[in-house]
């Protein structure tokens, strides 16, 4: 800002840094939708497995565990070879959300090291079972992080779902209720919000 400008200057300067009309974070919406459908549905297969209703031969169970990844990580190339960058330019909101989310991304190959090492280790699969709480109080972070830059309600929303999603794995750890409250919560809390920022985008 200029010296030079006047008040309404001033302020029609900051509404442009927060609300610019060209932040349209696609590509992060793009990967909240295919990550949360394929995890997902992964996690709706494995509780299916667990409660009896599906018996998976060794094979088609390596493809349930390993297959979502692979195809998230082909989607994700995809992304960034079409767009151009891991997270697309915009205005100060949309560096700050997206700077968030890429935060917790590095936080969580962290405690993937952390309770993997610990749970191989151990050979306790329980400890394994902590991580994707972690994860989703993480992603509560981020999202009410979104909410405290944009101030849109339902951001704050999907930020305290992912905390008490967080919460209810921790109390549910060691049952096959577990993996169905991972199931509902990566659909309704990141499939979700992917699909209808890309439909609010157009």
């Amino acid at each position: 800002m200029s010296d030079s400008h006047g008040p309404q200057e001033d302020l029609a300067y900051l509404k442009r840094l927060v609300a610019e009309p060209h932040d349209r974070p696609l590509q992060a919406a793009a990967a909240l939708l295919w990550g949360g459908g394929l995890y997902g549905a992964q996690c709706f297969v494995q509780w299916l497995q667990a409660i009896g209703r599906v018996n998976l031969s060794p094979l088609a169970g390596l493809a349930v565990g390993l297959g979502p990844t692979i195809v998230f990580l082909i989607v994700l190339t995809i992304l960034v070879k079409r767009d151009g960058a891991a997270f697309p330019k915009g205005g100060a909101a949309a560096r700050a959300a997206n700077g968030a989310f890429a935060a917790i991304g590095l936080t969580n190959l962290a405690m993937i090291m952390v309770f993997g090492f610990n749970a191989w280790r151990r050979a306790d699969f329980l400890i394994w079972e902590l991580y994707p709480a972690v994860v989703f109080a993480l992603q509560g972070a981020a999202w009410i992080t979104v909410y405290t830059i944009r101030r849109q309600g339902w951001a704050l929303v999907v930020g305290l779902g992912w905390l008490v999603s967080s919460v209810l794995l921790g109390l549910l750890i060691g049952t096959s209720t577990y993996v169905l409250v991972a199931a509902v919560a990566l659909i309704l809390l990141m499939a979700l919000p992917g699909l209808v920022i890309l439909r609010r985008a157009g």
